[in-house]
Parts: structure tokens; C-alpha cells; sequence
């Protein structure tokens, strides 16, 4: 659903411009947004590549990435993580830091961020093996101090329990209709002067089936008649 996920927050970013268009000038538009189209913006990076270069874009591996400091990283228990350091040389030296190798700062292999990624098999080679020496959670208090960014590999019973999630608001409490609540994913846009939450339970199968076919000219009679039918529950 990932597709479908962002071919509908491109249409209601394209619908909520039109209608600021239509304010300003009176005049309405047809709207067109195509999961193909969707898809090609969020690999723009790769066919921007392809397009301007006109040469082929070839995947590449961690342990060729073009700056080792954005790359993935096993700890000693087996959990991935993320270094994110897109100012490479900003950065190198609390990367040095953090693993406890100030050599590395000396080594001409890695001087600069085009050297690390001229060299960046070697250089990953030896993040690995420093990487190797502690869990994660030690990992993430020497990141901490250190001023090294990163972000943890999490599967999604992992995701439920990382305090970023809880910060950033990504789950909402829904209510049930015994008085309870439980836990959705929220919608990914807050607005700050309007703020808003689920307000009513989500209605049961069938519960408003009545409702609405009274509204659209059904007599009782002939909403027993579909019941006894089989056609509505």
C-alpha cells in the first residue's frame, strides 16, 4: 500500500491547490494523479541520474556505498542501524570518537569524504568489526554522547516500543464502543491550530445500514424484505 499511501496525500496536497485556485480566480480544475507518476517521483533521484548522465544506474552495496557514513551497521547483538551523516567530514571525527579509533582520523585511506568512498570497502570493513564489540543499546548511549546521528533497523513489534514513536505522535487512540480505546496509526499531518483526534467509535458492520437506506427512500417494509433476503445484515 505504500503507492497508494502517497498517491493520496499527492491528491489531497493537488486538491487542497486547487481549491486556493479556485479562490483566487473562480475556477475549478480536473485533477489527474497516477500511481505510475507516484512511483517515478519517489525514485526522482535515480531517473534524475539516468536522464542527465544518460549512463546506467547500477545498485550498490553497503559495502560500496558512496559515503560510508550514510550506511548500515550490524551491532553485537545482531541489530541494524543506520549512520546518518550526509556532512561526511563534519562528522567523521565523532564517528572516530564513538568506535574508539582516533586512527582512523590519521589513515590517508579516509581523509575526506572522496577518499571513504574511493576506500569505502576497507572503511566499511573496519566499521563492521568495531560495530561487532557492543549491543546496541550501549551503542546508542556512546552515540549519544559522541553527537553521532543514527537511527535504529526496527521491525514493526520493534517500531511499537522505540520512544520516538511515542514522541512524534505517529499512533492515536481510538475509542471503542464499550468505553475502551485502542491504538491506530495516525494520520502522518498535525495541525497545530486545529487540532483533531478519532471522536466516535468506528461504527459496527451493518450499523447505519438502516439509516441509510431510509434516507435513500427505502419504506421498512422494504428494508425487512432485503433482511429476509439475506442482502443486508
Amino acid at each position: 500500500g505504500m503507492g497508494d499511501h502517497m498517491a493520496g496525500m499527492s491528491a489531497a496536497g493537488a486538491i487542497a491547490a486547487a481549491l486556493f485556485h479556485r479562490e483566487r480566480t473562480g475556477q475549478g480544475q480536473k485533477l489527474e494523479v497516477s500511481l505510475v507518476r507516484v512511483g517515478a517521483y519517489m525514485m526522482s533521484w535515480d531517473i534524475t541520474l539516468a536522464l542527465r548522465l544518460g549512463t546506467p544506474v547500477i545498485p550498490y552495496d553497503r559495502e560500496h556505498h558512496i559515503n560510508p557514513l550514510i550506511n548500515c551497521y550490524r551491532a553485537g547483538d545482531g541489530r541494524w542501524f543506520w549512520l546518518l551523516h550526509l556532512q561526511a567530514d563534519r562528522h567523521w571525527p565523532n564517528v572516530c570518537r564513538a568506535v574508539g579509533r582516533p586512527d582512523l582520523l590519521e589513515d590517508p585511506r579516509f581523509s575526506d569524504i572522496q577518499k571513504r568512498r574511493d576506500n569505502a570497502p576497507a572503511l566499511v570493513a573496519e566499521l563492521d568489526k568495531e560495530f561487532a564489540k557492543r549491543p546496541l543499546s550501549q551503542w546508542a548511549e556512546i552515540f549519544q554522547r559522541e553527537d553521532v546521528w543514527w537511527a535504529p533497523v526496527n521491525n514493526v513489534n520493534e517500531l511499537l516500543e522505540d520512544p520516538v514513536v511515542e514522541k512524534s505522535g505517529i499512533l492515536v487512540d481510538v475509542p471503542a464502543g464499550d468505553g475502551s480505546s485502542f491504538k491506530l496509526v495516525a494520520p502522518p499531518v498535525t495541525f497545530r491550530g486545529t487540532p483533531s483526534g478519532p471522536q466516535r467509535p468506528p461504527p459496527e458492520l451493518g450499523q447505519h445500514t438502516e439509516e441509510i437506506l431510509l434516507e435513500l427512500g427505502y419504506s421498512w417494509d422494504d428494508i425487512v424484505a432485503l433482511k429476509e433476503q439475506g442482502v443486508i445484515p
